[in-house]
């Protein structure tokens, strides 16, 4: 019949913050099964693991919140420069224990052109 080998060590932990798992494994070869005998499985096991918790914030990495309404448009007609924004926040959710902030995910306002039509008796 087989038997297992020494349990391998346990691995490091799976997060570096907060809740993650360790493990380990050992391997049916002390001896390996020959000539009909029986694997390990009536052994237990060939792999364990367990939670594991760091006391440590895990960093959260911002994200924008949806788009507000547009605003009204700055002017009726006439074109020239004329523009509406709309803004949002990094707060889904707000970068906080080393994340990146929302920067990277483009802006917080964004304008578009509007009423760029000429007014009427010009």
């Amino acid at each position: 019949d087989g038997g297992y080998s020494q349990w391998s060590p346990w691995t490091p932990c799976s997060r570096s913050c907060q809740a993650g798992v360790v493990s380990r494994h050992r391997i049916c070869n002390s001896p390996a099964p020959s000539s009909g005998g029986k694997d390990c499985s009536n052994l237990g096991q060939g792999f364990e693991q367990m939670p594991c918790f760091l006391d440590a914030d895990c960093p959260a990495t911002g994200n924008w919140s949806r788009w507000s309404d547009w605003t009204e448009c700055t002017r009726s007609c006439g074109g020239g420069v004329q523009f509406r924004m709309r803004m949002r926040s990094c707060t889904n959710p707000t970068p906080q224990f080393g994340g990146s902030d929302c920067s990277v995910l483009g802006p917080e306002t964004q304008t578009e052109r509007c009423m760029i039509n000429t007014c009427p008796g010009w």
